[in-house]
């Protein structure tokens, strides 16, 4: 899975941030195998594909 962080105006480090459980991949090779194909794509070509505004 891929995470976009979107910056903030401010950021409040006093506040603890929550413990967050992670998992192991299900696919691992699959993944991988996707992730290398849509490196290749061109950022145009990766708009359509996922029907994204050209502004992000």
């Amino acid at each position: 899975m891929l995470i976009l962080i979107s910056p903030a105006k401010t950021l409040d480090f006093s506040v603890s941030t929550p413990d967050i459980k992670t998992t192991l991949i299900s696919f691992p090779e699959e993944t991988s195998t996707l992730v290398e194909g849509l490196k290749k794509l061109k950022p145009k070509d990766f708009q359509n594909l996922m029907g994204i505004s050209p502004k992000l």
